[in-house]
């Protein structure tokens, strides 16, 4: 077994400010969509998988966790209560049923089934609905770091969209997930359990994790520090998601974009990185075709 990403979840309180963001950093965005749980979002589509921009915006509806069942809209709001940033990361899903049934047998601790609809903006300007069901599987020493699997209830056509898939920054797909952790080897069993044991490969003190075509990075802060020279690596209590990698066309295109949208970025060779309020200081490292 070899689950991939499906998509990553950014979260902000101002989501028409994130996506604005999001806009200048060269992403096409679906419309506003609102969830029955209390958030709203905007996707960037890419080939095969998504960036989710999130935000809080009808508290009102948020229900509250319990022991047994997970609250997306209540893990958000307590997250958005302490910063903004990445918050969360979807793996591709074998069908809920199976999802559950395998992470039930490797030990993970398995929240109750959460299943939602939502209606979603086409190009034309229509509105489908689009449904699914998710499997949360956690870690207790990673609150902060919340994976689940996504089974969409809906054939990827009335989803996935050509025109919001075409991307001034050239993005094609997610190719990693960038984790920090002060020992990595303790999540060694558990990211066995929740993508496949002959996925983790221990390489000094870090985990490099294969899911599908990309990669989960679970390392220390100082060893992010050295490959991300200048970025903001806050100093937390807990494992967290600190940034991401998209794959591109063409890293040329991508740099004239950031040049003339003025953001500050490093590159080096096919790849080049950026870090700042704009992107709610999470990383995000941009690479022509996997290149880093």
């Amino acid at each position: 077994m070899n689950r991939g990403l499906d998509h990553v979840v950014l979260c902000a309180r101002d989501l028409q400010a994130l996506a604005a963001n999001y806009g200048r950093l060269g992403f096409t965005l679906t419309p506003r969509a609102q969830h029955p749980f209390g958030t709203a979002n905007q996707l960037a589509q890419l080939t095969g998988n998504f960036i989710e921009l999130l935000s809080l915006t009808q508290p009102a509806d948020v229900p509250a966790a319990t022991s047994e069942i997970f609250s997306f809209g209540a893990y958000s709001e307590d997250f958005l209560a302490h910063g903004e940033g990445f918050s969360m990361v979807a793996l591709k899903s074998n069908g809920w049923q199976a999802d559950r049934a395998h992470f039930i047998e490797q030990g993970l601790r398995v929240w109750a089934p959460f299943e939602f609809s939502r209606r979603a903006g086409q190009p034309d300007g229509s509105e489908i609905t689009v449904g699914f069901k998710l499997t949360f599987a956690t870690h207790p020493e990673m609150p902060r770091a919340v994976f689940f699997t996504c089974d969409h209830q809906h054939e990827a056509k009335y989803f996935y969209k050509s025109q919001f898939q075409d991307h001034a920054n050239t993005a094609t797909g997610l190719a990693e997930v960038l984790m920090v952790a002060d020992q990595p080897k303790r999540f060694e069993a558990y990211f066995a359990g929740l993508i496949g044991g002959s996925c983790v490969t221990l390489i000094d003190h870090s985990l490099a994790i294969a899911a599908g075509t990309s990669m989960i990075t679970v390392t220390s802060r100082s060893e992010i520090s050295e490959r991300f020279l200048g970025a903001d690596i806050r100093r937390f209590e807990d494992p967290r998601f600190v940034g991401y990698g998209v794959n591109v066309r063409d890293i040329d295109a991508t740099e004239r974009l950031l040049q003339n949208q003025q953001f500050d970025f490093q590159r080096r060779g096919k790849s080049l990185w950026l870090c700042g309020p704009e992107t709610s200081n999470v990383i995000i490292e941009f690479s022509e075709n996997g290149a880093t």
